[in-house]
């Protein structure tokens, strides 16, 4: 296995720096927010929840981006694994149908990742706060 070179390291120490200054800048200015008033009892709890919820689903928004631009790779270059990446474990390459449709697959997962994280981020905390607010 050879180890990752410093340019992909370099790209992921720019993916992870900016998504957790786009998480600081969407927690700070609340642009989540869609107009939900803390109404209930304990907002405190509200706003740990929300938070709580965005932690865990704002980071599948990069890992859904990554993982759709590394199946457009495998479909553009028609091999597994695509020509330039690293492998935690060494694969014997494949081409043609069966890369393609790998390929499709991680674009496909890579879009149900970014939209979980998207509407985990922003639908399943304002529906949890207006469940807590109603009690």
């Amino acid at each position: 296995m050879s180890p990752p070179s410093p340019l992909n390291l370099k790209r992921l120490l720019v993916v992870l720096v900016i998504s957790l200054l786009a998480f600081i800048l969407i927690e700070h200015y609340g642009w989540l927010d869609r107009s939900v008033q803390h109404q209930g009892s304990n907002p405190a709890r509200g706003e740990q929840v929300q938070l709580m919820l965005r932690v865990i689903f704002l980071p599948l928004i990069p890992i859904g981006v990554y993982v759709v631009y590394l199946g457009y790779r495998i479909i553009r270059s028609g091999r597994f694994p695509p020509p330039g990446s690293w492998m935690l474990k060494s694969l014997p390459p494949q081409h043609g149908t069966l890369a393609r449709l790998r390929g499709w697959l991680a674009l496909f997962t890579g879009l149900c990742l970014g939209g979980l994280g998207i509407y985990g981020a922003i639908v399943v905390p304002q529906e949890i706060l207006s469940l807590l607010n109603t009690q």
